[in-house]
C-alpha cells in the first residue's frame, strides 16, 4: 500500500508563513484593542449622554417652570397692572383732578412747618400729537425751596413705574441669570419679587426679599441683595419709602407718564413745563 505524507516546507516558506500568522496575531490584537477602545469611548459617550439628559430633563423642568411663573402671572398681575396703566400711567384722556391733588400731595408731603410748599400754579393745554404719541402739555409752579423741589422731582422720576422690574429696568433680565446660576429652583420666587408693586416693596423691602433670599446660602443671599441695591433698588427705597404708600392709599399711585421739558429755579420758586403722555386716538 502506498503511503501518503504531508509535504515538508522549506525552511523560506515555514518562515513566510510564520510571519504571516504573526502578522495575523497582531493584526487581530490591534482590531480587538480598538474595539476595547471604542467600546470604553462609546461608554464614555454614553455616560457623558446620560449626564446631559440629566442636564436637559432639569433645564427643562426649569423652564417649565419658569414658563409656569410667567403664566401665572401673566393671567393675574399682568392684566391688573395693564388695567392700572391704562387707567392711571398712559390713560386715553388725562384725569387733571387727580394730577392737581397729586401735586397736592406731594407738596404737602415735602413741607415742615418752617418751610411750606405748595402748588402756586398748575394750568394744562389741550392734548398735541407728534410722532405717534399724545401728551397734554402743562405749566406747573412750585413755592419751595431747593431741597422740597429736588424731592418732589426724585419722586417723579418713578413716573410709570409700577413693578419692582420697571425700577430694575435692564438689570431686571441680569438679575434672573444670577438667580438661575445661584439656584435655579428659586427662579418663580425671583418672577414673584420682579412682580411685586414697587411701592409696596419699598414700604417693605425686607418682607419682599425674604422668601426669595431665604433659599440661597448666606453669601449669595447677600450677592444677590447687592446687585439689586446696586442696581437702582435702594434709590428706589430712600425716595419712595414714605411718600409710595401714602400715594397709594389716596389712590394717587402708580404715577402718570410724564417727561418734564424745562424748568427754571428763582429763589423759593421753581417754573416747570411737564408733557402728560396719553393714548394716541385711533386714525
Amino acid at each position: 500500500m502506498k503511503k501518503w505524507s504531508l509535504p515538508t516546507l522549506g525552511t523560506g516558506k515555514a518562515s513566510v508563513f510564520f510571519g504571516m500568522g504573526c502578522l495575523l496575531v497582531l493584526l487581530a490584537v490591534s482590531l480587538f484593542t480598538i474595539r476595547l477602545a471604542d467600546a470604553a469611548s462609546l461608554r464614555a459617550r454614553s455616560l457623558q449622554l446620560g449626564d446631559r439628559l440629566t442636564e436637559l430633563k432639569t433645564s427643562i423642568a426649569l423652564l417649565t417652570a419658569t414658563i409656569e411663573a410667567e403664566r401665572f402671572y401673566g393671567s393675574t398681575s399682568r392684566e391688573a397692572f395693564e388695567e392700572q396703566a391704562s387707567v392711571y400711567v398712559l390713560p386715553e384722556r388725562l384725569d387733571t383732578a387727580r394730577v392737581i391733588k397729586l401735586f397736592s400731595s406731594l407738596t404737602r408731603m415735602v413741607s415742615v412747618s418752617e418751610a411750606q410748599c405748595t402748588v402756586s400754579r398748575l394750568t394744562f393745554d389741550d392734548r398735541e400729537h407728534g410722532n405717534g404719541t399724545a401728551f397734554v402739555p402743562a405749566h406747573l409752579t412750585l413755592s419751595c425751596n431747593a431741597a422740597q423741589t429736588a424731592r418732589i422731582l426724585s419722586i417723579l422720576g418713578y413716573t410709570g413705574n409700577m413693578i419692582v422690574a420697571d425700577a430694575l429696568g435692564s438689570h431686571a433680565s441680569e438679575f434672573l441669570l444670577m438667580v438661575q446660576e445661584k439656584a435655579p429652583v428659586s427662579l418663580s420666587d425671583a418672577y414673584t419679587l420682579l412682580h411685586t408693586d414697587i411701592a409696596t416693596y419699598a414700604a417693605s423691602p425686607e418682607d419682599s426679599e425674604g422668601r426669595l433670599l431665604g433659599g440661597f446660602s448666606v453669601q449669595d443671599a447677600l450677592d444677590l441683595k447687592t446687585f439689586l441695591l446696586t442696581s437702582g433698588l435702594a434709590d428706589a427705597r430712600t425716595v419712595l419709602a414714605g411718600p409710595a404708600e401714602e400715594l397709594k392709599a389716596a389712590r394717587l399711585w402708580p404715577l402718570p407718564l410724564l417727561s418734564i421739558d424745562s424748568m427754571t429755579f428763582n429763589g423759593m420758586q421753581a417754573d416747570i413745563s411737564l408733557k402728560f403722555l396719553i393714548q394716541p386716538e385711533d386714525e
